[in-house]
């Protein structure tokens, strides 16, 4: 008896663990699979890539490739799951374990350790990301938009146009200043309105103490200095920031252009005849891109210094 009810509660935790996690799914509407994984040094090796799409596509998940991401998804990544391939492959046997990641790289899912001991590499790395693959199945995508929708306001200004107060008339003031008697026996005109005056203030000369009369010469305009041009200051922000931050790299027509998470294109890396040099290009900077220890260096000239800067670049 005490072993039913055991049976029972892991039943009823795993359904309960399986609606937490198909709850997470649904607050994604898209699931993002790199063009190449992280463990492997080339894209699509062994066509993972393109296997673990059309995995994802097959169980009813919106799938697209890191490189070719819609436009709501390039305003806000928060929108996306990011798939990561785990390979703990040893020589004779391959071991992989899929993983699933918010933008900020925070791991929501991750899948058994499939396995297999082919020895074609393909048809190994096919028969393991399959297996760990079954931890999806049952599995559905249904997104629901949780955006808060704003609320159209309508203002009407009706009875609030409050009346204005009439003016006084100018005229009338004007009228007080002119008398004005028109009769048979009499004919008076008289008008008092302030003319401008043209008495020149005078000003006392102390050394002859004698009041001279004098107009008060204007002072010459100067001629307004020109800006000094501030092209030397006007350093590139590509040369100030220390640490460009992650970017993304997505393929175009002749090699990659590389954008940071806002997302904005940084940079463009144009193909060489060397599989590890690349001529780069900013809006402000040419330099080159090339791979060294493992790692990937920009250089570039800037006020006849040479600079290296160090990028971190997700293929």
């Amino acid at each position: 008896m005490n072993q039913v009810k055991h049976y029972i509660l892991t039943i009823v935790v795993l359904v309960s663990m399986l609606q937490e996690v198909q709850a997470q799914f649904d607050n994604y509407k898209y699931v993002v699979v790199p063009f190449k994984f992280e463990s492997f040094d080339s894209n699509n090796q062994h066509q993972t890539s393109s296997l673990v799409k059309n995995l994802f596509n097959d169980q009813g998940f919106n799938t697209v490739h890191e490189s070719q991401l819609p436009d709501d998804l390039l305003k806000n990544r928060c929108l996306g799951l990011y798939v990561g391939l785990n390979d703990e492959s040893t020589m004779f046997t391959t071991k992989t374990t899929l993983v699933m990641k918010d933008c900020n790289g925070q791991v929501l899912f991750s899948s058994h350790q499939g396995r297999s001991k082919k020895k074609d590499y393909k048809a190994s790395f096919s028969e393991a990301i399959r297996e760990a693959f079954k931890a999806f199945k049952g599995k559905s995508h249904n997104f629901v938009d949780k955006t808060p929708q704003k609320e159209t306001v309508t203002l009407n200004f009706k009875n609030d146009v409050k009346s204005l107060e009439e003016k006084p008339n100018v005229d009338q003031k004007q009228d007080k200043m002119i008398k004005q008697v028109a009769t048979e026996e009499t004919q008076y005109y008289e008008d008092n309105t302030p003319v401008s005056s043209n008495f020149k203030k005078a000003t006392v000369n102390e050394d002859e103490n004698e009041v001279l009369k004098q107009e008060t010469p204007q002072q010459p305009v100067s001629p307004a200095t020109p800006q000094q041009s501030s092209s030397s200051n006007n350093v590139s922000d590509m040369v100030m920031i220390k640490d460009f931050g992650t970017l993304y790299a997505q393929e175009i027509s002749n090699g990659f252009q590389l954008v940071d998470s806002t997302p904005k294109v940084r940079m463009k890396l144009r193909k060489s005849s060397s599989p590890n040099v690349f001529f780069a290009s900013t809006d402000k900077l040419n330099g080159v891109v090339f791979s060294q220890a493992g790692k990937w260096i920009f250089e570039y000239y800037f006020q006849d210094e040479l600079i290296s800067k160090e990028l971190n670049i997700k293929f």
